[in-house]
């Protein structure tokens, strides 16, 4: 059973993935608050990469999503 807890004020939450189909990897993310409400999310498609490579890039998008929108607890 996956059970998701939710951050304490005033950190936001990122659930990432990614995954890949044939040769192509994608990844995506979710950024959500200590209620669970949806703050923002993203999704990328990388093109010729190793599944690790897309789980390290969403990590990565995260991050850089979080810092354009001024979200320094994450």
């Amino acid at each position: 059973m996956v059970v998701w807890k939710p951050p304490s004020v005033p950190w936001v939450k990122v659930n990432t993935d990614g995954s890949m189909m044939g040769q192509l990897a994608t990844c995506g993310g979710i950024l959500r608050d200590n209620k669970g409400s949806l703050m923002g999310c993203f999704v990328g498609n990388l093109g010729p990469f190793y599944v690790f490579e897309a789980e390290i890039f969403g990590f990565i998008m995260s991050m850089e999503h979080a810092l354009q929108l001024g979200w320094g607890n994450i």
